[in-house]
């Protein structure tokens, strides 16, 4: 097999550098591959990765692409733009597809999978015999497939909104795109005497919207009205020529009657959210989830001295606090609030949150926290009179898991945003 040289490409300042390749050996049941160390843009070795020529029952398991970042230059999405210039060598030998797999709990990992667009199989058993259950202890893996054959590009935009109109019956109908970003359609289709919206999703990932429109819908959770649904896309009213709904407003967010409205929606998502994720949230994102022993060492060693003290309180309390998430019920969360995703009734007596692409599963507190961030003690006390309460301890639980999420977040995106210094001041008043 030829090896390619690719050492001149970039992407986004990082390259790659060889290392060595490897060629086929049958009997062990490797595939050749290219093994090379990750280069920033400073010329440092940031961390390595390899690349698995091939398809076998192997590589689905193990995946054709591996990479590691080492700790101190984690956060920067380097092992992203390292996979990016992999796909472009995959290419090179003819490879229409390829599998990236991960640890369900290495949740860093999962975030860099699905931002490079692709489709998440599921977290599928590993065989009795397989190399990473023997050697390593691993029972499962979450595997993401990648098609190296299409384009994330207005082109690719155009053609799967036509052959997505179609599906929903408006062959040829006119239509003009509102936004395209991430792999993610827009477009307001003419359709009668109104107008419609679809939503066509390009990469794998954020096509569980339209699996979470259906958990919803069955659910009874109120949602936008739906024309029609596909593996694809999704037809759904358009808000602006809504005779009922408006979209949300800033002066929404101190509105009593929105608040209450909003409540409503909200307490009906929790209640009925619980069965489903007692039986189905096996893998379902979690952000309680980044809140380990892993990140909080992470943290120790980038945060400074101010936030050393409570760290160490943090681990020194970690497996009680951890025993007291882990223990906590959880059900349907949204995950992403903020206006601009709200849609209101124009009499104001009901509200809804659209967009679930970050619909998962956690504690109500989560979704509380986020919302009311935004209000007043007064307009807290509205919210909860209408949602019913929640559990004082919880409160406190959130209070010292919260600063440490915000910061891991901050920490995988490699920037530090306003609200991540604030979850820095939150870290270093906490009462531990």
């Amino acid at each position: 097999m030829e090896f390619f040289d690719i050492s001149d490409r970039k992407c986004d300042g990082v390259s790659l550098s060889l290392d060595r390749v490897s060629p086929e050996d049958p009997e062990r049941g490797w595939a050749p591959a290219y093994h090379f160390f990750i280069i920033n843009e400073k010329g440092e070795k940031v961390g390595f990765c390899d690349l698995r020529i091939g398809h076998s029952e192997g590589l689905y398991y193990g995946g054709n692409i591996g990479y590691t970042v080492y700790d101190a230059y984690r956060g920067r999405h380097y092992a992203e733009k390292a996979v990016r210039l992999l796909f472009e060598l995959a290419k090179l030998h003819d490879m229409g597809y390829l599998y990236i797999t991960c640890q369900p709990q290495n949740i860093p990992s999962r975030r860099t999978c699905e931002r490079l667009g692709g489709e998440f199989l599921g977290i599928v058993d590993l065989p009795e015999d397989n190399d990473m259950r023997v050697n390593d202890g691993h029972t499962c893996e979450c595997v993401f497939r990648y098609e190296l054959d299409g384009g994330n590009t207005e082109d690719a935009a155009s053609e799967l909104i036509k052959t997505e109109l179609a599906f929903h019956g408006l062959a040829g109908a006119e239509y003009s795109l509102i936004r395209f970003k991430e792999g993610v359609a827009v477009a307001r289709v003419k359709a009668g005497e109104g107008t419609l919206i679809l939503k066509a999703f390009i990469d794998g990932p954020s096509r569980r919207e339209i699996k979470n429109y259906r958990v919803l819908r069955a659910l009874g959770v109120p949602t936008l009205k739906i024309f029609g649904l596909s593996e694809r896309s999704i037809l759904m009213e358009d808000i602006g020529a809504s005779e009922v709904l408006r979209l949300g407003r800033e002066e929404d967010l101190h509105d009593p009657d929105v608040i209450v409205s909003l409540a409503r929606w909200y307490r009906l998502l929790h209640e009925r959210g619980r069965a489903y994720v007692s039986s189905h949230g096996f893998g379902m994102y979690d952000e309680w989830d980044m809140f380990t022993l892993e990140n909080l060492e992470k943290l120790s060693r980038t945060l400074g001295e101010e936030c050393a003290r409570p760290l160490e309180r943090l681990k020194v309390r970690y497996p009680e606090l951890r025993a007291r998430i882990d223990g906590t019920p959880k059900t349907l969360c949204y995950n992403d609030f903020y206006y601009t995703n709200m849609a209101v009734a124009k009499d104001k007596t009901e509200a809804l949150m659209f967009d679930y692409n970050y619909l998962g599963k956690g504690c109500p507190i989560n979704d509380f926290t986020n919302v009311t961030y935004w209000f007043t003690e007064e307009e807290k006390a509205v919210f909860l009179s209408e949602y019913g309460g929640i559990d004082e301890g919880l409160i406190e639980l959130q209070k010292l898991i919260s600063p440490v999420i915000s910061l891991v977040s901050a920490a995988e995106r490699g920037i530090f945003p306003d609200w991540a210094e604030e979850a820095r001041e939150e870290l270093i008043e906490l009462e531990i």
